[in-house]
């Protein structure tokens, strides 16, 4: 299966995450070419796509971690796969490429490790000389459910409030073309949560970065500003979707299109992971809000 000269890793690029000291995940999205009788993709074909990773920005030499995944439409035709065996505190240069045509690539991805848990100050030497972010740390909302008011400066969201899973691939595929945050996903590994807390934590080396992934407006784990599991909260929307199922898509949605560890495989929602950066830091990335939250404010609720 032919990748489309690689035109969705080029729309949409590549992006890294949740670094360790040894790994890091990488991620792309391949769409199969269409067949010219159909208006979209072939559904009931896998693509398979390669990947390399490389210490020089060269590309040069043996990759120090290589290997292929396969994709398909079940998931979007996302791919994320974890590179293992490397050095940590150490920088990378990677890329993609369609397993049939190694000549049709993705954009080359840069990406680093963490410091080993057993280092000390190695930080600050680099804090000193080196005023770029090393590692983005995401805590606020990554993508929006509702529409907005960005038409006039150029802005407009596609589709509607977002309900079902078509809904939040269609929003993070939207999101996923913006220039500057292909930038930002393509030049250091991330570390996301949907927790909806924003704040810039002061750590040497590591930029805590906040912008606007979560279900809705004010979710908790049994309902949002607009919607539950009620007869009339499963109406919120032309779809009719209830919130069990409007959060599960959204959910899914997530891990397809975020290089983010699935920590439990039975469970998407158990998203609480731990990152050891040098003796510097241990931070503890928590969800505040999907898995075991109260009720929280629903404006109804707080005279607002």
């Amino acid at each position: 299966m032919c990748l489309r000269k690689l035109s969705s890793a080029h729309l949409h690029s590549v992006a890294s995450g949740d670094p360790f000291d040894t790994s890091v995940l990488l991620w792309t999205r391949a769409v199969p070419l269409t067949n010219g009788t159909s208006p979209g993709p072939d559904q009931s074909v896998p693509v398979c796509v390669s990947y390399k990773v490389f210490t020089s920005s060269s590309l040069s030499g043996t990759p120090v971690n290589a290997g292929e995944a396969f994709t398909s439409y079940d998931v979007d035709f996302t791919v994320k796969v974890e590179a293992t065996g490397l050095t940590a505190d150490t920088k990378y240069w990677y890329f993609f490429a369609d397993c049939t045509n190694p000549s049709s690539v993705s954009p080359t991805g840069v990406t680093r490790t963490l410091p080993h848990p057993d280092s000390y100050f190695n930080a600050y030497g680099v804090a000193a000389h080196n005023t770029s972010a090393d590692v983005f740390v995401h805590l606020g909302d990554y993508i929006y459910e509702a529409l907005g008011n960005g038409a006039g400066i150029g802005r407009q969201v596609l589709g509607r409030e977002l309900a079902t899973i078509h809904d939040y691939r269609q929003r993070l595929n939207q999101y996923r073309t913006d220039v500057s945050l292909i930038f930002a996903h393509q030049n250091a590994p991330w570390i996301t949560v949907w927790m909806t807390t924003r704040c810039i934590i002061p750590a040497a080396a590591v930029f805590v970065h906040s912008l606007p992934a979560k279900v809705a407006d004010n979710s908790w784990k049994a309902g949002t500003a607009d919607s539950n599991d009620t007869s009339v909260g499963c109406a919120f929307s032309p779809s009719g979707a209830c919130f069990t199922d409007r959060k599960l898509a959204a959910v899914r949605a997530y891990h397809e299109w975020m290089p983010v560890r699935q920590v439990a495989a039975d469970d998407k929602l158990r998203i609480w992971r731990n990152f050891q950066i040098g003796k510097l830091l241990d931070l503890t990335m928590l969800d505040t809000r999907q898995y075991d939250r109260d009720l929280t404010d629903v404006y109804y609720n707080t005279g607002l």
